[in-house]
């Protein structure tokens, strides 16, 4: 791969609050604090309700605007936070952070991972080693570090060069191809890739998308944001939702909140996410290889959220990892209908739980007499997200632009799949207007054949 990442070193931070013990974590130290921060959130994330639930306020930093995501003309308003911070130098934010007495970081989303640890450095605060980010902000040089360690990994080249990619591919034959921003934080969802014109065009798409997300451009000063040419490994998705903390002197210590099966439809975006309840053979697999791939990582505290393919040849292949929770709105459906997280302790109080993805093709708003049926099946147990009769949605590219996502719960896996195919049959009957119609959602499609990294 090509590499070449450096961190910049710390700058020295002005005179802080005494920090907390060193075996905190982010999220244990809410627990001692009133305010929290949340840096880069989703304009209808679940932060807000869920740290008001246990006493604390949220102070939304919201970072400068991206062409890449769609929310941002919610940006300055926040919903539901206390207080909001305008993002524009490290310690400038740290110091209204500290005068707001906020006591504990964690990102929102993924493009607010790096910001995050650094200012909980600056601030003293628990978090992960900022000199280490690209590991976990980085698809080349995670892939690359994961590779060294001896995981499997998908295999790729980091480039910001279209002939780069297109030579490596030639040496490396593939049943497909991935072509991915080399930043985590950008979901741009694509096909699979069966030939160098596939690459080309997908190549030119997201590096366009990607050049707007970064703010950088071809302007004779600057360089096209790097992007990950990545083999597609055919095979089943698994998401791993994990928290770790770290004791002084001692190793992290790694727990797996919850395991899905992951599908996506042709055009990569997510479908839906199906809960693996019990104690398999194929999860102790995944247990083992995400242990190693957070000490990999450098995780010493927070969530991670590995995503894993198991193939038919090589077992489990890692295939990205990324410093986020699971929608904060998902947690509690999770936890009353399991018992816990996702990782029920014993027999489990329910037998199946999905996460259903709405997909819109296009602007429309939510007409209500749809939403209604949708959200009132049998097996709707949570909503995330504003569904409200009305709201205006546009075209679904990724998470942050999906309308939303419906919790399914039953003992019955029939009777999920058929509340799955009425939702995917009120978006084609006019979900989000009557002049926006979805096409058929793929259905019968090997697990992974379309997967993003």
């Amino acid at each position: 791969m090509v590499y070449g990442l450096a961190a910049p070193a710390p700058a020295p931070a002005p005179a802080p609050a005494p920090a907390p013990a060193p075996s905190s974590s982010p999220l244990g130290a809410l627990a001692l604090t009133s305010r929290a921060a949340v840096v880069a959130p989703f304009p209808q994330d679940g932060y807000p309700r869920a740290l008001v639930r246990r006493g604390w306020q949220g102070v939304a930093v919201q970072l400068p605007p991206a062409a890449h995501l769609s929310y941002d003309g919610d940006a300055g308003r926040t919903p539901g936070y206390a207080h909001t911070v305008s993002h524009t130098e490290v310690h400038a934010t740290a110091k209204e952070l500290r005068n707001l007495g906020v006591s504990a970081v964690v990102a929102g989303s993924a493009r607010g991972v790096a910001v995050a640890e650094r200012l909980a450095e600056v601030l003293r605060l628990p978090g992960n080693d900022p000199g280490t980010t690209p590991l976990r902000c980085d698809r080349g040089v995670q892939a690359a570090a994961l590779g060294d360690a001896g995981l499997a990994t998908a295999r790729g080249v980091r480039t910001n060069s279209l002939p780069v990619a297109l030579r490596w591919a030639a040496a490396h034959q593939a049943a497909g191809y991935l072509v991915l921003p080399a930043d985590n934080s950008i979901d741009l969802p694509g096909p699979v890739c069966r030939s160098a014109k596939d690459i080309a065009l997908a190549w030119n798409a997201v590096q366009r998308e990607a050049r707007g997300g970064t703010g950088e451009a071809p302007d004779g000063m600057g360089e096209e944001p790097a992007l990950v040419l990545q083999e597609h490994i055919p095979g089943r998705n698994y998401l791993v939702n994990t928290t770790s903390l770290t004791d002084a002197g001692r190793a992290a210590d790694h727990r797996i909140s919850s395991t899905w099966t992951e599908t996506r439809t042709s055009g990569g975006v997510l479908d839906r996410l199906d809960l693996c309840a019990g104690n398999g053979l194929v999860r102790h697999s995944l247990s083992r290889v995400v242990q190693r791939v957070l000490d990999v990582l450098d995780v010493r505290t927070g969530p991670m959220r590995c995503r894993i393919v198991m193939s038919a040849d090589r077992g489990p292949v890692v295939v990205s990892a990324l410093a986020v929770a699971q929608h904060p709105t998902a947690g509690p459906a999770v936890r009353t209908l399991t018992g816990s997280d996702g990782t029920p302790a014993g027999a489990p109080r329910i037998r199946h739980l999905s996460r259903v993805s709405l997909i819109s093709p296009g602007a429309g708003v939510l007409d209500p007499e749809r939403l209604r049926v949708v959200t009132t099946l049998p097996t709707v147990a949570g909503v995330i997200g504003q569904l409200r009769p009305g709201r205006r949605v546009q075209r679904t590219t990724g998470p942050a632009s999906s309308p939303g996502e419906l919790v399914l719960a039953a003992d019955s896996r029939r009777a999920i799949e058929a509340d799955y195919r009425t939702i995917r049959a009120m978006e084609r009957q006019g979900l989000y207007g009557s002049g926006v119609s979805a096409e058929p959602v793929d259905q019968g499609l090997e697990d992974g054949d379309f997967a993003l990294a």
